[in-house]
């Protein structure tokens, strides 16, 4: 990704040909039959899929609950060749600006922890089934997401 390129974002279906592929990364243990489960539970009604596309190639995906004015970060994942370009946070800043929302949660681990509290989100260590997690939770987005670093993925 360079200046030149731009990047555009759009509700996208759970077939949708290259999802799989960007969304395994933030799937434990991603079997191509537990992938397909999770995908087959976006077609729900308040589930949606965001798309991050450069060009035509989907590059990065959020896929989130909706509950009200509460959103739940389910999966968020960008291709390997383009993290640590600001798509992450962008996706998140999508989702903010494109649905009623006062509050988003995500629940997350080591690896990403830092990422969700360069974006504004109070996190809290748990011990899960899974082992140390956080509850990542971001309340009154619209104020408190942080904008100003475009290098927060």
């Amino acid at each position: 990704m360079n200046a030149k390129d731009t990047l555009y974002f759009q509700e996208i279906e759970p077939t949708h040909t290259a999802l799989a592929e960007v969304i395994q990364a933030s799937i434990g243990n991603p079997t191509p039959a537990k992938i397909q489960s999770i995908l087959r539970q976006y077609a729900n009604h308040d589930q949606h899929l965001i798309g991050c596309f450069s060009g035509t190639l989907l590059i990065g995906v959020i896929g989130i609950h909706l509950t009200g004015a509460n959103a739940i970060i389910e999966h968020i994942s960008v291709l390997k060749d383009f993290q640590a370009r600001g798509v992450g946070k962008k996706l998140i800043q999508y989702v903010i600006n494109h649905f009623n929302i006062n509050t988003i949660k995500a629940e997350t681990d080591d690896d990403a922890v830092g990422f969700y509290q360069a974006q504004g989100f109070d996190c809290v260590a748990f011990e899960g089934k899974y082992g140390r997690r956080y509850s990542a939770v971001l309340k009154n987005p619209h104020s408190r997401l942080n904008l100003s670093n475009p290098r927060n993925n």
